[in-house]
C-alpha cells in the first residue's frame, strides 16, 4: 500500500480529506497555506504523534486571514494547492488522517498482488486518465478498476520460472576456470 500512497500522493481522490482542504483553501495564496502549516507545526503538542485534523488546518488558516487583514491574496489552482498542502504536511512532519483515501488504496492494494512498483505507478496514471476521460476532476475506485483491466503485472508465472532457472543455473557459482585471478579480487 505504501507504493500506492507514493504514486497517488498528488492525485485528487474522491471524498478525500486533502480534497476538502484543497476546496477550503480556494481563496488563499501559496504563502498563506505554507504559513498556516508552519504555525500549526509550532503550536500543536506533538509529544507522540504529529497528527492534525482538517479542523486544525482550517483554524490555522483563519488565524492567517486575521493577521494579514485586508491584504489581497492571489489564489492558486486546485492542483497547485494540492501539491502545496501535501508538501507542507511532509516538510513539517505532519500527518492528516485521510480515511477515504486509505480505504481506497487498501482495496487497490488487495487487488494488485504480484504488481511491482512500476506497475502500480502505471495503474495510478491510467486511473487518472480514465477520470479525465469521464470529465471528472477526482479519481474514484471505478477508475482504478478500469485501470486494472488494462494494466497487468509485469511479474507473471512465466517470468518467475525463468528467474528460477537462472538462479538454479548459477547456484553452484562460476566454474573454477571462469573465476577471476586472486590478484584481481
Amino acid at each position: 500500500m505504501r507504493i500506492l500512497q507514493i504514486h497517488s500522493k498528488y492525485m485528487p481522490i474522491e471524498d478525500s480529506t486533502i480534497e476538502d482542504l484543497v476546496e477550503y483553501t480556494e481563496n488563499y495564496d501559496e504563502g498563506a497555506i505554507e504559513e498556516a502549516f508552519a504555525i500549526l507545526s509550532r503550536k500543536k503538542d506533538f509529544s507522540i504523534h504529529r497528527n492534525v485534523t482538517c479542523k486544525d488546518v482550517k483554524q490555522s488558516l483563519s488565524e492567517i486571514s486575521k493577521a494579514e487583514g485586508e491584504e489581497e491574496m492571489t489564489p492558486t489552482t486546485g492542483s497547485r494547492r494540492r501539491r502545496i498542502i501535501v508538501a507542507e504536511l511532509i516538510r513539517n512532519g505532519l500527518y492528516i488522517e485521510d480515511e477515504p483515501r486509505d480505504e481506497l488504496l487498501k482495496r487497490i492494494a488487495s487487488m494488485t498482488q504480484g504488481y511491482v512498483g512500476s506497475d502500480l505507478e502505471l495503474v495510478c496514471r491510467e486511473a487518472a486518465m480514465f477520470a479525465m476521460r469521464d470529465s471528472g476532476n477526482r479519481v474514484g475506485f471505478r477508475h482504478f478498476e478500469m485501470a486494472l483491466t488494462k494494466v497487468h503485472p509485469m511479474m507473471n508465472d512465466r517470468i518467475r520460472e525463468q528467474y528460477a532457472k537462472i538462479q538454479q543455473h548459477f547456484k553452484g557459482g562460476l566454474p573454477i576456470e571462469s573465476q577471476p585471478l586472486p590478484e584481481y579480487q
